[in-house]
């Protein structure tokens, strides 16, 4: 299986006439890792990743946050990474940690917060909204990087999406209730325990 998905990126590659990278430590990576350099025929570019530049832009930003009627709100944003491989899916349990999390922040935020949870575009949770009152679903007519410029602050877990994110300046809080499962099973490039942001594994503490 391992075999298969390493092929199957390495696929998507080779289909490139440039690949992309923000930093040398991720091209290094990317080289390294998915065996490149013998077969690329295409060229490396070093620099700043497109998507991040709406990061940048205070004035969409403002319109966004007005369009939205969220000028007075402090926006939390929730993108959990994806939990499985391509052949099997394993979202119960992320399910059960997810839901039980919702529930207790819906309980204690207070009224001028909202939460917005974006799942990956791999899982299947299926979470019912409409439970919530200061939790709503991500607005799906908004690219995921537009939107995300608003927030406040970023919950997140091992997505790559903390990263980007961290242009801003602004709060990153990895909610790992699963770390030595995950970290077991997938890894990081880099040591998770050097990340310099907030990590929390419980509810209660993601809550103080």
């Amino acid at each position: 299986e391992d075999m298969v998905t390493i092929g199957n990126v390495q696929r998507n590659f080779f289909m490139c006439d440039y690949i992309l990278a923000p930093n040398s430590f991720t091209l290094d990576v990317i080289r390294k890792d998915y065996m490149l350099d013998k077969f690329y025929k295409g060229k490396y570019l070093l620099n700043g990743y497109p998507r991040n530049h709406i990061f940048l832009d205070e004035k969409r930003q403002l319109s966004l946050r007005k369009e939205l009627h969220l000028e007075e709100k402090k926006v939390l944003l929730y993108m959990p990474t994806w939990r499985g491989s391509h052949a099997l899916r394993n979202d119960t349990e992320q399910f059960y940690y997810i839901m039980h999390m919702l529930i207790e922040l819906d309980k204690s935020l207070d009224e001028d917060s909202v939460l917005y949870v974006k799942e990956h575009n791999m899982s299947s949770l299926k979470i019912d909204f409409e439970q919530f009152e200061k939790i709503k679903e991500f607005p799906s007519e908004f690219e995921t990087y537009e939107f995300l410029s608003i927030a406040d602050c970023l919950i997140t877990d091992y997505s790559s999406v903390m990263f980007d994110f961290a242009n801003t300046g602004r709060k990153v809080v990895l909610y790992a209730y699963d770390e030595e499962e995950y970290l077991k099973d997938r890894g990081m490039y880099i040591d998770f325990s050097t990340l310099p942001f907030e990590k929390v594994s419980t509810t209660k503490e993601l809550l103080v």
